[in-house]
């Protein structure tokens, strides 16, 4: 497992830096309503392909029986529910960009809904990667894709300077990673003859999915539940609030979700194959050295990010993105408390229990909803504290129900957890002190050297995780 984390953070940490770079220049070139399309139409896709997947890409990740008729029924789901999918968008975009108010997003809906042919087919081929343990071949294939679609948007945004482009180029990303994989996965001799024959096996496949309805509705309605609660300041406030300020919310998330995207996405890629073919003991003790590696590096980590890109954002951006500064400083809540839950998401999956996970986002939905709602009353910004509170909330819960469902003893896991937030609170208290920026910074960057000395040098278990972290070799 260190091995495959090992490969998918190293690449990560490539693709956050060069997508921060190019946030960098697409921030200067269009301007927040544009950037609030991007991401309203980047969500809406996200969902649909949650919809023309319908949780068979979860069926064939965990369940051991009858693998190949699992890889057909997920194949000949997507496919078909696609198909049906961008024939529904095409006729009805525009009725949901006036919903968004947005012409334009109504438009892009309409004419670029074949994109979710490409979002299908990529999630077939990731998918079965991930069950083959090929994690090198996904990193490269991730890295490829931000390279080249980076490289997209720099050349050609400055001169063409529209939100539908940058829609559009996003997905030829895409588009670059799912033909890398077919190469790279030519030579499976299973995928090939799928391929050959997509819709072989149909009514089996059919009575197959039927047989697992209870599994796949379960699964379907976390992921839709899940990013509609997680992006509710997009999907549900874009409906009621200027498009801008859901352009001024996906800078502020971007910019801080940056650290936290390249620590939780790359080991849950790996968490997830991986665990569904460990036993529950193993399961525990690789989460508590991951929860201990976020108290210790992690939350601190953030808190500096937090703070440093308070001093930043209007020295590269010119007072263009200085109302994005609150925003960051509310959300370290929700991205703080994300690195205990999403790479742990996997875990009611994995012991075939997604309907916790479902009673969990149902709840989370409505409280996220309210929030927004109540805060909305008093400002765009008061929402958005109100909602991260709430989330950080929900995060917490989330711990200690996948810990639950693990069979652990929660006493001593909640217990581990608040022990580890300590080293949090001593970074908290020198931005709480009443200095100017200067002092405040200083005071900062002392104590997080002093603290990484401690760390390195004193620490019981710090050095021997990083250590096996990049040590050559390792597996466990």
């Amino acid at each position: 497992m260190i091995r495959g984390i090992r490969w998918t953070l190293a690449t990560t940490v490539l693709r956050r830096l060069c997508s921060l770079l190019m946030l960098f220049f697409v921030a200067k070139w269009l301007d927040k309503g544009d950037l609030g399309i991007f991401r309203t139409y980047n969500l809406l896709l996200l969902m649909l392909s949650f919809i023309a997947s319908l949780g068979t890409e979860s069926q064939y990740l965990t369940s051991s029986k009858r693998p190949l008729m699992n890889l057909y029924g997920m194949l000949q789901t997507n496919l078909i529910i696609s198909t049906l999918l961008v024939l529904t968008m095409a006729l009805g975009g525009r009725s949901i960009g006036r919903l968004y108010a947005s012409q334009e997003l109504g438009l892009l809906i309409s004419f670029a809904a074949p994109l979710i042919w490409i979002e299908a087919l990529r999630k077939v081929y990731r998918t079965t990667a991930q069950r083959a343990l090929l994690f090198k071949n996904l990193a490269i294939a991730e890295t490829l894709n931000v390279f080249c679609y980076s490289l997209l948007v720099l050349s050609l945004v400055y001169f063409y300077r529209f939100a539908w482009l940058f829609s559009v180029l996003f997905y030829l990303g895409n588009l670059i990673e799912l033909f890398y994989l077919a190469v790279v996965q030519g030579k499976d001799k299973t995928l090939n003859r799928m391929l050959q024959n997509p819709f072989r096996y149909l009514a089996q496949n059919l009575a197959n999915l039927w047989k697992n309805r209870t599994f796949l509705t379960n699964v379907s309605l976390v992921s839709l539940l899940g990013t509609y609660s997680g992006n509710a300041p997009i999907l549900y406030l874009g409906m009621l609030i200027d498009p801008a300020l859901l352009g001024l919310y996906y800078f502020a998330s971007q910019l801080i979700g940056i650290p936290v995207s390249m620590l939780t996405g790359s080991i849950l890629q790996v968490f997830y194959p991986v665990f569904a073919q460990r036993s529950r003991e193993l399961v525990l003790q690789n989460i508590h050295r991951y929860i201990r590696m976020v108290c210790l590096l992690g939350l601190p980590l953030l808190l500096l990010f937090a703070f440093l890109f308070r001093l930043l954002i209007p020295l590269v951006f010119g007072g263009k993105w200085d109302q994005s500064i609150t925003l960051i400083y509310y959300m370290v809540i929700i991205y703080g408390s994300s690195l205990l839950h999403h790479p742990l998401s996997g875990v009611p999956y994995i012991c075939r229990k997604p309907h916790y996970e479902l009673y969990w986002n149902l709840i989370s939905l409505l409280l996220r909803i309210a929030a927004l709602a109540l805060g909305l009353k008093a400002g765009f910004v008061t929402a958005i504290l109100y909602y991260s509170i709430v989330s950080g909330i929900m995060n917490l819960a989330f711990y200690v129900m996948a810990m639950a469902i693990l069979g652990a003893k929660l006493r001593l896991s909640i217990q581990k957890l608040l022990w580890g937030l300590l080293p949090t609170l001593v970074f908290i208290i020198p931005l709480l002190l009443p200095l100017g920026s200067l002092y405040k910074s200083l005071s900062l960057i002392l104590t997080l050297c002093v603290y990484f000395c401690y760390l390195w040098g004193w620490h019981p278990t710090f050095r021997t995780e990083i250590e096996q972290l990049f040590k050559r070799g390792s597996s466990v």
